[in-house]
């Protein structure tokens, strides 16, 4: 009986299956994209603040938060942003933190 036929077979048939199922499922989650938005109540980054470190190309920056460094972009395009100016999370695009610019009128008030 040549039972390692069969199973070699299986193994075909059931990856061929899960490989059309990843792609069905891929083009659903794209087209329901706007479904799967981000839930900002249950984010634990949101209103946290950050630290700017550094300008990046594209319109980015470097900031500093829990401990290491991520991108970040201003909600305020044209924002003139310093290095030390503190940040509030106000969302994320992918990896991107997108925040908005915190005016301390007591510096003393700046937790950094």
């Amino acid at each position: 009986m040549a039972i390692g036929y069969f199973i070699g077979r299986q193994c075909l048939i059931a990856s061929l299956f899960s490989i059309m199922g990843i792609i069905l499922v891929r083009r659903w989650q794209k087209r329901h994209r706007q479904h799967f938005g981000h839930n900002v109540a249950d984010d634990p980054d949101h209103q946290q603040l950050v630290v700017v470190e550094s300008s990046l190309p594209g319109n980015l920056w470097l900031v500093r938060y829990r401990g290491t460094q991520w991108q970040a972009r201003f909600q305020e395009p044209d924002y003139p942003a310093h290095i030390g100016d503190s940040a509030r999370i106000d969302g994320k695009e992918g990896n991107i933190l997108l925040i908005s610019a915190l005016l301390f009128l007591n510096p003393t008030l700046n937790p950094y």
